[in-house]
C-alpha cells in the first residue's frame, strides 16, 4: 500500500514540476537559482531525535497495545518513535529511488521528508527537463495534520507540498493529490483519506507527540 501511495504521489509531483520545468525551459538556470536563493530558508525543519531499532520495537509495542486493548485507551508516540518506526519498519516499502524517510512532530502538524534520486526514474518516465531544474537527486517534503474523518475513516490535511527548493502553490495541491490517484474529499479539497480500525475515535498531534484515541470494543 505505501509503495503504491508513495509511487502515485511521487509520479504527481513529478508532473507537476515537469511543467513548470517545460514552461520556463529556456530560463530554467536563472528560475533554478532565484527559487533556491528566494526559499533556502523556508524548507521543512525536521529535528525528531535519533532512531533505534529499540525506539521502533518500543513503537511497535504501543501500537499492537493499542489495538488488542478492548477496553480503549490513549497513547502517545514521540517523535523519535516514529521516525524509528518509519525507518526500521516502512522505508523498505517505499518505491525505488525514493530513500530517507524523515518525520518529524511539531506543535500540531507532522511534517515528513524523502530524498528523490531522479535518475532511477529514467525508464518509467523523462525526467531530463525536471534534472536540469531539480538536480539528479532532490527532496520531496509535506506537512500535514492527522484527524478522523467518520468511524473507520482518518484523514491527513496537506497543508503544504515541496519538492527541492519549489514549494507547490496551495491551489495547486489537490490536482497534485488528485494525480496521484489518493482518495480526497473530492473539489479542491487538501484532505486524504483513509481506512482506520473502527475504534479509532482520535488522532491528533499535540505537544510534541502523535496521540492515537481508541473507545472501548462493543459486545
Amino acid at each position: 500500500m505505501i509503495r503504491s501511495m508513495g509511487g502515485r504521489l511521487l509520479l504527481a509531483l513529478i508532473a507537476l514540476g515537469a511543467v513548470v520545468a517545460w514552461t520556463q525551459s529556456d530560463r530554467l538556470p536563472a528560475v533554478r537559482d532565484w527559487v533556491a536563493d528566494r526559499f533556502q530558508q523556508t524548507g521543512l525543519v525536521l529535528s525528531a531525535g535519533e532512531p533505534s531499532e529499540e525506539l521502533a520495537r518500543r513503537a511497535e509495542r504501543k501500537l499492537e497495545s493499542l489495538l488488542s486493548d478492548d477496553g480503549g485507551a490513549t497513547v502517545r508516540f514521540s517523535g523519535s518513535e516514529v521516525q524509528s518506526y518509519v525507518e526500521y519498519r516502512l522505508a523498505a516499502q517505499l518505491p525505488p529511488g525514493v530513500t530517507d524517510p524523515e518525520v518529524a512532530i511539531n506543535d500540531s502538524t507532522l511534517a515528513v521528508r524523502v530524498q528523490v534520486r531522479l535518475e532511477e526514474l529514467q525508464e518509467t518516465i523523462n525526467v531530463d527537463a525536471i534534472r536540469q531544474l531539480l538536480g539528479d537527486s532532490t527532496s520531496l517534503e509535506a506537512e500535514f495534520e492527522p484527524d478522523i474523518a467518520s468511524p473507520g475513516i482518518a484523514e491527513v490535511e496537506v497543508l503544504s507540498l515541496r519538492a527541492g527548493a519549489f514549494p507547490i502553490p496551495s491551489l495547486a495541491i489537490p490536482l497534485v493529490l488528485r494525480e496521484a490517484g489518493l482518495n480526497t474529499r473530492g473539489g479542491m479539497s487538501r484532505a486524504v483519506t483513509f481506512p482506520v480500525e473502527p475504534t479509532v475515535t482520535e488522532i491528533a498531534v499535540r505537544d510534541g507527540a502523535l496521540e492515537v484515541t481508541t473507545e472501548p470494543r462493543g459486545e
